[in-house]
């Protein structure tokens, strides 16, 4: 899993005094009832399958506390149980897989003298294609597009939702191209921001290639079997934020090439003081930090993209701030759930 959104909201809310509730939102404390997906996506079929139940039924877990970080970057803490054998991708050049990538995001602002800011932003579903060019020598090439957005504007965010809705449409269609090594890694390119997106657009783009980094999984290099473990650390930039994150997987089952992975994960602040890249001027203070992500990824091995995707995250951070000549405290949560399946 690669990096989590730290939404530029927060600090909009800061540059302007302060946050305007969402009128669609619940009260604090008030679960919105759950919006089903649009139906034409899945095929009956793959609805009554035993694996998409089970699927279905599938709840994330996050850890209790932060992980280790891992020796040198990255470390095998387990081979597992015989039979071992390496995992490698194996997709075969000019095959076509077709993914719908859905984000649903909670964020809550509290502080001493405000009233609570609640927002739930309507899922955004977006549908990528992932064509591979070329395979050889463990080298991967593979042109990835943004076919289509879909936001659920059912209930009482619909304003929000078609702003959305036009915002990204701006983007619909574009593509990128990444190499990968055959353990999964990205070794040439980068999932970017399309040259010339409004600020709006950008953040909504960040948020979401963040969050399809998230699935991309690198294996071991030895052969591992059933409750094989490993973990990785890298360091990271977010909004001004200079992060090191943890992540860990467990092989869990295995049937033929395809690999249940469980994942944890967790982000520790690498500094107290960050500046917000919006507010070049002006230094903000980073009092408390807890980010947190647990899931389960399915891949199959003759697939460059994952078969199935369910996690969940949990940011809460306290930063402190000058806002309007006084010193502010604002303790921002923000809930994150991440579905990918696959329409092929």
């Amino acid at each position: 899993m690669r990096a989590w959104f730290l939404p530029v909201v927060l600090f909009v809310c800061l540059a302007e005094g302060g946050c305007a509730k969402d009128p669609g939102d619940p009260p604090a404390g008030e679960a919105k009832s759950d919006q089903p997906d649009p139906a034409n996506l899945r095929e009956a079929q793959d609805e009554a399958s035993p694996a998409k139940q089970s699927d279905d039924a599938y709840t994330p877990t996050l850890p209790s506390v932060s992980l280790e970080a891992a020796a040198s970057g990255y470390e095998l803490l387990a081979v597992g149980s015989e039979p071992v054998q390496r995992l490698r991708l194996v997709p075969a050049a000019g095959q076509v897989e077709n993914i719908a990538l859905t984000m649903g995001l909670r964020m809550q602002i509290t502080g001493p003298g405000i009233a609570p800011i609640v927002q739930n932003l309507p899922p955004l579903r977006q549908i990528n294609s992932a064509q591979t060019i070329s395979v050889g020598e463990g080298r991967i090439e593979a042109k990835i597009v943004s076919e289509r957005f879909a936001v659920d504007g059912a209930g009482a965010n619909s304003q929000m939702a078609a702003m959305m809705q036009a915002s990204i449409e701006q983007i619909r269609g574009f593509e990128q191209r990444l190499v990968f090594d055959d353990r999964g890694a990205v070794i040439e390119g980068a999932l970017a921001i399309p040259e010339g997106a409004n600020l709006q657009l950008a953040q909504t783009f960040e948020t979401m290639r963040q969050t399809f980094e998230q699935v991309l999984v690198q294996f071991p290099e030895p052969g591992v079997g059933i409750g094989a473990s490993w973990r990785e650390t890298r360091a990271l930039a977010n909004n001004g934020i200079e992060l090191e994150q943890t992540s860990q997987f467990e092989l869990v089952a295995r049937e033929g090439d395809a690999l249940t992975l469980e994942m944890q994960s967790s982000q520790r602040p690498l500094t107290d003081k960050f500046t917000p890249p919006d507010k070049p001027d002006g230094e903000v203070s980073l009092l408390q930090f807890d980010s947190r992500g647990g899931g389960r990824v399915v891949y199959e091995l003759a697939k460059l993209m994952p078969m199935f995707v369910h996690t969940k995250t949990m940011t809460e951070f306290t930063i402190e701030a000058s806002i309007g000549g006084r010193t502010q405290q604002l303790t921002t949560k923000i809930d994150i759930e991440l579905k990918l399946e696959r329409l092929d």
